[in-house]
């Protein structure tokens, strides 16, 4: 059974900014151009997690073909700074968290 699409809640975003995560959220779960998908880099976040707050803890990590290519303080800044150099649906925004229960693995991202 298919699940009815569920909106963002409004809080203090814009219409153009609400525009906006809607089509980072349906790039995230897009194949990328290159034929992968951005189930690789949740993998990558997944099996590096520990290693990768010791370093970034409560930042957002940007990650591409395996590999972190960004560091922000915040979501919104991964995501201005990477999409001026970087296609939508081609890198993977993770908040970093050393807590093991923060993600849950998703058994397939398409």
């Amino acid at each position: 059974m298919k699940r009815p699409h569920q909106s963002l809640p409004k809080n203090n975003l814009t219409e153009g900014q609400h525009q906006q995560a809607g089509k980072v959220a349906a790039a995230l779960m897009s194949r990328r151009k290159d034929g992968g998908s951005l189930h690789n880099e949740f993998e990558y976040y997944i099996t590096n997690q520990q290693e990768l707050a010791k370093k970034h803890e409560g930042k957002f990590l940007v990650i591409k073909h395996q590999k972190v290519i960004g560091v922000y303080a915040t979501r919104g800044d991964a995501l201005n700074k990477t999409i001026c150099e970087h296609k939508l649906g081609t890198f993977l925004i993770q908040a970093c968290s050393s807590d093991p229960n923060s993600v849950r693995r998703l058994s397939k991202i398409e």
